[in-house]
């Protein structure tokens, strides 16, 4: 945990971090309980192009929410696509 910083949020150091069964990141989210899950930050950090940089992370975070609504947004999507799109959006 203390490497993190110093390796200025290096993305593999962080979903390994996640893998760990003595780290647990859970929030209440309109009554249900949510977890932070380290395959999903894998993923999602991969897609939205995250190596390191602790600056980096919230706005790429906020790119793929950005363009996620947007495809909710959009007439083209069909309505199935449309709903489970929502359920793995959290504002």
């Amino acid at each position: 945990m203390i490497k993190i910083p110093s390796s200025n949020y290096d993305r593999q150091l962080i979903v390994r971090l996640l893998k760990s069964p003595y780290i647990r990141f859970q929030w209440e989210y309109q009554g249900d309980t949510k977890r932070l899950w380290a395959n999903e930050v894998d993923f999602e950090s991969r897609a939205a192009n995250i190596v390191e940089g602790k600056a980096n992370w919230k706005p790429a975070f906020d790119a793929l929410k950005d363009d996620l609504n947007s495809e909710i947004g959009s007439p083209d999507t069909p309505e199935p696509k449309r709903d489970n799109l929502k359920k793995g959006l959290i504002e």
